[in-house]
């Protein structure tokens, strides 16, 4: 964490206050269970002979960093995010300035891709894919984009199927915690929540892996691989993705981000210790798809 500089001291010496919360997803971005399940992930991916890989909702583009190192040659890394803030920290990732033959980081959306017809080699996209409302359109935008024969490759820890049994309750204690803290700080200062303006939480049901099948095959995809994963989610994970404003501005909708991160972030620990548990397990959906 930095440090919140408030005032000049008489000396002329900063005053330090409270630690600065992180709200980025670059912390959750560099937990060891997170980046083992994602190097677990790009090593299933076909990349021999690859040259160009479109990354979508690349973050700070670990994927592309992962699939470098595997590429058996040169591999363009063409990433696209809605995050401004995340494509600053991609470039810094990757270790190439800017305008650097080879990588290409675009601000956008995945169902709407700037990208030539059959341009790319490969489509990748991480822990992202259950936040596109229409799946239907990303998907045609996918299979247009990639060269016969090439591969959509996603996974996702938000499916029909995620929770092993008896962790769901977990989940919902964790935010109902962090919601307490949010409602007392909100009556002591004052604070409302406002009410629709922002995205509602889990408002689009998750699909189950039968389903996102289903869905390539009919854009045309044939089904390589399905995989599902355990990962052992600790409190610093916890505490890391809680404090993400994405995660806190669709778990705990219309509070203010920083406030409700905050309240996520400290969260996570008592919720963990009531229940008992130094983690908790939770299953990641990986599919590949190739187009025909």
């Amino acid at each position: 964490m930095g440090w919140r500089k408030t005032r000049d001291n008489d000396c002329g010496l900063a005053v330090n206050s409270k630690p600065m919360l992180d709200t980025s997803y670059d912390p959750f971005a560099q937990e060891p269970e997170y980046l083992e399940v994602n190097r677990r992930f790009v090593d299933t991916l076909p990349l021999h002979g690859v040259r160009t890989m479109l990354d979508l909702a690349c973050g700070t583009c670990v994927l592309g960093g992962m699939m470098r190192e595997r590429a058996d040659g040169p591999l363009r890394i063409v990433g696209l995010d809605l995050s401004r803030e995340s494509l600053t920290l991609a470039w810094e990732h990757l270790g190439v300035d800017r305008g650097e033959a080879g990588t290409l980081l675009l601000e956008g959306s995945a169902d709407t891709l700037p990208v030539a017809d059959r341009s790319v080699d490969g489509v990748v996209m991480g822990n992202a894919i259950q936040l596109l409302d229409d799946k239907e359109a990303l998907v045609s935008e996918v299979a247009r984009v990639l060269v016969p024969g090439g591969f959509f490759a996603f996974n996702t820890s938000f499916y029909s199927g995620t929770y092993p049994p008896g962790t769901e309750r977990v989940y919902v204690q964790w935010v109902q915690r962090a919601l307490e803290e949010l409602t007392e700080t909100a009556r002591r200062e004052g604070i409302r929540r406002k009410r629709g303006s922002g995205r509602r939480a889990f408002s689009q049901p998750w699909l189950s892996r039968e389903e996102y099948g289903q869905l390539l095959e009919r854009f045309g995809f044939e089904i390589a691989t399905v995989q599902e994963r355990t990962v052992e989610l600790t409190r610093h994970s916890f505490e890391t993705i809680g404090a993400y404003s994405g995660c806190a501005s669709v778990v705990l909708s219309g509070w203010p981000v920083e406030l409700a991160s905050g309240a996520l972030q400290r969260a996570a620990g008592p919720t963990l210790e009531a229940a008992g548990l130094d983690a908790v397990p939770r299953r990641w959906l990986e599919m590949i798809a190739f187009r025909t």
